[in-house]
């Protein structure tokens, strides 16, 4: 059994599910009481106040989450449904105080000019609060579904090439494919694949009725595609989008290259998908402990300054992270943001190099949600997902490079765990988007699909990408446990994030100051603003084309 030191403290938010429950009827009373006072409170008593609520309704909704999330096998369906009913009362609470808000705009403070931007900008397609609760509503049932399904989803337990058999999970997954055995890969790949076929009628309803209310709620509030919803709250120009897109398509082809040499280093006349994560270069096998991984993480990124590591630790000695594998616990990774609160960490360790990186990713999260809550008001500590994938990745990029200038790994296995990084986002990414946008167009006209279709839609884009140097010679279903899906274009923040991030890794000692204060900013300034401190814009090609640069460069090295 894990020592319970590595698995996260939830007492700190709520010492019983009853204070829980005495904070919601609280939060109820709060909801009454500010609605009684709209007429009276001045404006900026009124936000403070609306602050205060959704800071509360965070902490109430994180921990019913982590609690889940922790273990699976526990009913909190009664505290869901509760949670829903704040976040019912809220968003009629909401449209007022939106409102109000744009009447009353001269009299705001400075502090919060960044939410009346931001109001005044989207004043135009704002919908009835009981519209919008509904559809969301809908798309948060499907979310919920798709979990649920994902997480109770079990596969036959596989063999390797010494017919000694394996227990399978999503999890595990991740370490079989990046195994130098092949017939474990293969059947941890088909094992796969087999469980989602035969579950892909369920998966297809859940992602159909997700993507079908999101077109309708974004039409409501007034945007032609939600893509474009997407591109807004994330501030990003259409131009930006499309610069990386197509600068990516235009220069596809060195994907082809790479697989086409690694297929030689790994010696197989012919490769397939479950041969795309093969280890090209492994020494006698290892395996890294918890305590190998913190000290890794620490050392890599002391670049960015003792504040930094400060709350590294933190996180590491003061139970922000649930660490280990076990049964019921939700296959995943992520950083949970809590206002007022440090960050959780969840992970699924498997005691291998790819989770150094999955940790450092998390970390590079936490610490910008904590940097940004500690130095902003709720408000404005509002990180959007761009930003803060942005400090996840480059954690991980420092990381890489830390670990080929020190030599602690065998070089050649770093460079090529790194190159197998640029696949997974700049292709595997690439391929998400594409599918993603294709599956809403096709929805948007009304055309007749089913899980089969998504298939081959999937397996096309698979092609497209992959081109004639991966052999696909049956439908793919791997679509089905993509939860990105249900996030409303999520896949794109990957390519724009991580190309940032190359850059930011490269140049951090000149910039490191900088980059600690835009973390620090949190959602105070736009995105343009604040990638204009560490001298980026998203705009340039250069940003994309310095990124597939370093990527040949580092083919090179192999």
């Amino acid at each position: 059994m894990k020592d319970k030191k590595e698995n996260w403290d939830l007492t700190e938010l709520y010492s019983s599910l009853d204070e829980w429950h005495r904070q919601y009827d609280s939060l109820k009373m709060q909801i009454i009481n500010i609605k009684k006072s709209i007429s009276s409170l001045k404006i900026n008593e009124l936000i403070e106040n609306y602050e205060k609520i959704l800071e509360t309704r965070d902490k109430l909704k994180g921990y019913i989450k982590l609690k889940y999330d922790e273990d699976n096998s526990k009913s909190l369906n009664a505290f869901f449904y509760r949670m829903q009913e704040i976040d019912k009362d809220i968003s009629k609470l909401t449209v007022t105080i939106n409102n109000k808000s744009i009447y009353n705009k001269n009299k705001i403070d400075i502090s919060y000019n960044r939410y009346l931007d931001e109001l005044l900008e989207n004043q135009e397609t704002s919908i009835e609060s009981e519209v919008f609760f509904e559809i969301d509503k809908k798309m948060l049932s499907s979310q919920n579904n798709f979990q649920i399904l994902l997480s109770n989803l079990r596969f036959d337990r596989i063999s390797n090439s010494d017919n000694k058999m394996h227990i399978l999970t999503l999890n595990s997954y991740s370490k079989y494919i990046r195994s130098k055995d092949r017939i474990l890969r293969k059947n941890a790949f088909l094992s796969i694949e087999k469980t989602l076929k035969n579950n892909s009628s369920l998966f297809f309803d859940y992602l159909y009725n997700y993507i079908n209310n999101n077109i309708k709620l974004s039409m409501a509030l007034g945007y032609d595609k939600s893509i474009n919803r997407s591109l807004q709250s994330e501030e990003i120009d259409p131009m930006v989008y499309n610069t990386c897109i197509n600068y990516i398509n235009k220069n596809k082809r060195i994907f082809e290259k790479y697989i086409q040499m690694k297929k030689k280093k790994i010696k197989v006349d012919k490769m397939y998908i479950f041969d795309l994560y093969a280890p090209m270069f492994q020494e006698k096998k290892k395996t890294l402990t918890y305590e190998d991984t913190k000290k890794i993480i620490k050392e890599s990124l002391s670049v960015l300054g003792k504040e930094y590591i400060t709350i590294v630790e933190k996180a590491f000695n003061e139970k922000w992270i649930d660490v280990f594998e076990r049964k019921n616990k939700t296959n995943s990774a992520y950083s949970y943001n809590i206002y007022g609160n440090h960050p959780y960490i969840l992970v699924n360790f498997q005691c291998t190099l790819n989770d150094v990186f999955v940790m450092a990713h998390e970390i590079g999260h936490a610490v910008h949600y904590y940097l940004a809550n500690t130095n902003q008001s709720y408000i404005n500590a509002q990180v959007t997902s761009l930003t803060t994938e942005i400090a996840a990745m480059t954690n991980e990029c420092l990381v890489y490079k830390y670990l080929l200038q020190n030599k602690k790994f065998n070089n050649k296995e770093i460079t090529s765990l790194y190159l197998d990084k640029f696949i997974t986002i700049l292709c595997k990414q690439s391929i998400l988007n594409k599918f993603e946008t294709t599956i809403y167009d096709e929805i948007s006209n009304e055309k007749k699909l089913d899980a089969s279709k998504l298939s081959k839609l999937y397996t096309k884009m698979l092609k497209y990408y992959y081109g004639k140097s991966i052999i696909i010679s049956e439908d793919i279903y791997e679509w089905a446990k993509i939860l990105h899906l249900y996030k409303n274009f999520q896949n794109y923040k990957y390519l724009i994030a991580f190309c940032t991030a190359i850059k930011i890794s490269d140049n951090i000692d000149s910039i490191c100051n900088e980059y600690i204060n835009m973390l620090k900013l949190g959602r105070k300034k736009s995105l343009k603003e604040l990638l204009k401190l560490v001298n980026i814009d998203l705009k340039e090609k250069s940003l994309y084309k310095e990124t597939f640069y370093k990527f040949k460069g580092l083919i090179d090295r192999l």
